[in-house]
């Protein structure tokens, strides 16, 4: 029997196109355009939706998102 807590929910297009857009906001003349398509890149490559969840937690926390 499968646990609630060991199930991964499948992100899909709209939630990958939210995380897009709020990273591209969070960035906004912070970061680079090649920097920015890196984490665009990752945003649209994801599967589950807590990959999601780390990245715009990264993009709002992390002190080192420009380097």
């Amino acid at each position: 029997m499968t646990t609630r807590a060991s199930v991964r929910l499948r992100a899909g297009d709209t939630e990958r196109e939210t995380t897009a857009e709020t990273l591209r906001k969070a960035h906004a003349g912070r970061l680079d355009l090649s920097g920015l398509g890196e984490r665009l890149d990752e945003a649209y490559a994801v599967l589950y939706l807590d990959e999601l969840s780390s990245l715009t937690a990264r993009a709002a926390g992390d002190p080192a998102r420009t380097a």
